[in-house]
């Protein structure tokens, strides 16, 4: 699979594109331009989703993460892709000393329970053969504010909490003096870069989870990250950041290498746009925030009526089909009914022929002369009335049968 290209990654999300463009910038510049039949390896370990191999394409890219690697890309044309994945936890690493010329670690530290965070360094140290890069948030009053603040704006904008900032509240981000005091006490050389100004990251986050709020605007988000990527993300240096990278050396020879890599990136200070977002930033969250929860509440209303609408739309069809059965067994009982009218019809029909069979008999033609002479002698309710009645009756039976 081929590496995306420069463009192309300025799509993926600003976080991810800061921290791995600094990384693989610091690596080239350490370890030179990258050697096809020599390849550099590097070693990334908590990078499930890394798309450092697309940084660096001619590098020996190795991940390491406890988890499986991820299927999903950050940016359907920034694809995961690397040399080889492992999966392992970064306090115990199952690799030999030295076995890699750069080891790299983004924003993976503070999701380290504190008791376990020394020991995590550590063997970043120890697989690596020369240089390691720690890149991550570091505790500062600012840095803790504005995290808890961005937990806050998702909570009350999307309605659930975001679990790696959660995560950070629960374990305490790792303080920039800790790591020092243990680098100092291996020995090791190392430079900081502070990156990702604190103001500029609240921003960012507050947008990218705002857009969250609204049905199809990931476009819209890819569009804003490749406007940070292109124009904010290289000046977003300077002392009140939001991540700070150790670059680290575990010669003392390599110093003024580390210096000299730093530089560039210490000395670009902040942008003016920067620096101006950063006493508007609240005002602008708030109204996001509110604007936030509002579409969302219209949605969770919109979906509850789709689901009445449902619902009514279900018992309407239960209904019909009550009526459509009804209809059924009414035409079953008309069909019924047509048929006993027929059959009555055919039985009527069949009853006029026999009477008209009667009234063309002979004996029928006899007693109908005889029916009016009879009845003058035989008035009909008097005693010979009755007696010639019953004398017809019988009579007439005998002519039925």
């Amino acid at each position: 699979m081929a590496s995306a290209t420069n463009e192309t990654l300025l799509k993926l999300p600003f976080d991810h594109y800061q921290r791995y463009f600094l990384a693989a910038r610091i690596i080239e510049s350490l370890l030179g331009a990258n050697d096809p039949v020599k390849p550099i390896r590097v070693l990334d370990v908590g990078g499930a989703g890394s798309p450092l191999k697309h940084f660096l394409p001619a590098g020996d890219i190795v991940v390491s993460d406890p988890l499986p690697p991820l299927a999903a890309a950050h940016h359907n044309e920034v694809p995961p892709l690397r040399d080889d994945y492992f999966m392992a936890s970064g306090l115990e690493l199952p690799l030999v000393d030295q076995s890699f010329d750069a080891v790299v670690s983004c924003d993976t530290l503070e999701h380290i329970p504190e008791p376990g965070r020394n020991q995590f360094i550590s063997e970043l140290l120890r697989v690596s053969g020369r240089y390691t890069i720690i890149n991550g948030p570091c505790a500062t009053p600012e840095t803790v504010a504005r995290e808890a603040r961005m937990s806050e704006f998702v909570q009350h904008a999307l309605g659930w909490e975001h679990p790696f900032l959660r995560e950070h509240a629960d374990f305490g981000l790792p303080t920039k003096q800790s790591i020092e005091t243990l680098l100092e006490e291996r020995g090791a050389v190392y430079v900081t870069i502070p990156n990702g100004l604190n103001p500029m990251w609240t921003v960012m986050m507050a947008i990218r989870h705002y857009l969250m709020a609204f049905p199809d605007s990931q476009e819209v988000q890819v569009a804003i990250d490749e406007l940070y990527n292109r124009n904010f993300s290289p000046g977003d240096f300077g002392q009140e950041a939001y991540r700070e990278a150790f670059v680290i050396s575990r010669s003392e020879s390599d110093a003024q290498a580390l210096q000299a890599t730093a530089e560039p990136f210490v000395n670009r200070g902040r942008s003016t746009s920067i620096v101006d977002i950063s006493g508007s930033s609240e005002a602008l969250l708030t109204a996001m925030e509110q604007h936030a929860a509002s579409v969302r509440g219209m949605i969770v209303n919109f979906t509850t009526r789709v689901s009445e609408l449902e619902s009514q739309t279900r018992g309407l069809h239960e209904h019909i089909d009550i009526k459509q059965g009804e209809l059924e067994r009414a035409h079953e009982s008309w069909r019924a009914a047509e048929q006993g009218l027929l059959q009555s019809h055919t039985a009527l029909t069949h009853a006029n022929q026999e009477l008209k069979a009667i009234r063309e008999s002979p004996g029928f033609k006899i007693l109908t002369t005889v029916r009016s002479p009879a009845r003058r002698i035989f008035p009909p309710g008097s005693k010979r009335g009755r007696s010639y009645s019953a004398l017809v009756d019988r009579i007439s039976r005998l002519l039925r049968r």
